[in-house]
């Protein structure tokens, strides 16, 4: 049983595809389990426009706050903007940070996400997260990312921008079969047979999937959102190797669901000066995340 009024506070970070953030804010509406609630859009300076239309949209709801980035911040600082703001402006005690092509597939949510907080103090939450295909893909790691499976999925990522650089993306199944024939046991969770087997288990302590992070005060105190020097990669990994060096709890909760469409691949492979910036990119959130693991003083908890 619940003890006390909380307020939620869902942070959708929107770029370009309008459709899909009016379905995901509509979601929210329609199943949230408490009027104690509030929604801010963060447009990532889509050049659409798209993001003052959303304002326009959502101008006469006093539930919904669309704020407009002067620029592209990406993922962490991007989403930071509307952390921020919840904690500043709204001051909310959970901070539910949702990819925009997500959507809320159950009626107790809210109420799951209390009866949690007040039997764990979680700093962080993650929910199942149903895909198209049927996959889950929560939790994404039960240890952290380090030594020789490290070094297999800086090699994988090389293989996989260097062939998309040179309009081979066609041949990268087949080979990545053929030199990561295991890959999929030993990485990727979707994939793996303890995780399946584990996917209806409440867990502590794992890696969560960034297309929903729900943050409690506990949070807050220590971290004022994601990790600033971070663009885009590494974002999940970087979490949850800096709970385990603050000793914050992580928890995957099963009976939270909800459906997440994964959009479109993040490489554009018609354009080589975008491949090359997202590899650069990859490799600065890998540089961040190994400082984590390396540096003396990061070491307590891991």
């Amino acid at each position: 049983m619940v003890n006390r009024v909380y307020k939620i506070v869902f942070v959708i970070l929107h770029y370009q595809v309008i459709e899909e953030t009016k379905k995901c804010v509509t979601s929210i509406q329609s199943r949230l389990d408490t009027e104690n609630y509030h929604i801010i859009v963060v447009d990532n300076k889509s050049p659409n426009g798209s993001g003052e239309t959303l304002r326009e949209l959502y101008q006469i709801d006093k539930r919904i706050t669309v704020l407009l980035n002067e620029m592209n911040l990406g993922f962490a600082c991007g989403n930071n903007v509307g952390f921020r703001y919840a904690l500043d402006q709204l001051n909310a005690d959970f901070i539910v940070l949702l990819n925009n092509d997500t959507y809320l597939i159950q009626d107790d949510f809210a109420k799951v996400v209390f009866e949690e907080w007040e039997y764990s103090h979680f700093a962080v939450l993650g929910p199942k997260i149903y895909t198209p295909e049927g996959s889950f893909t929560n939790p994404m790691r039960t240890t952290l990312l380090c030594g020789w499976a490290l070094w297999i999925v800086i090699i994988k990522n090389f293989f996989f921008y260097y062939w998309h650089f040179l309009n081979l993306d066609f041949i990268w199944t087949p080979v990545r079969k053929f030199l990561f024939k295991r890959d999929d046991d030993l990485f990727d969770k979707n994939f793996s047979e303890t995780i399946k087997k584990e996917v209806n288990k409440r867990m502590e302590n794992v890696q969560l999937q960034g297309a929903c992070l729900i943050f409690s005060k506990k949070y807050s105190l220590a971290f004022d959102g994601l990790d600033s020097r971070t663009f885009f990669y590494w974002e999940e990994a970087i979490l949850y190797a800096q709970l385990l060096r603050h000793g914050l709890l992580a928890v995957y909760n099963p009976r939270l669901k909800l459906f997440h469409l994964k959009g479109g691949s993040c490489t554009n492979r018609n354009n080589r000066g975008a491949i090359l910036s997202r590899y650069r990119t990859f490799l600065k959130s890998l540089l961040i995340y190994k400082k984590i693991l390396n540096d003396s003083e990061d070491r307590p908890h891991l």
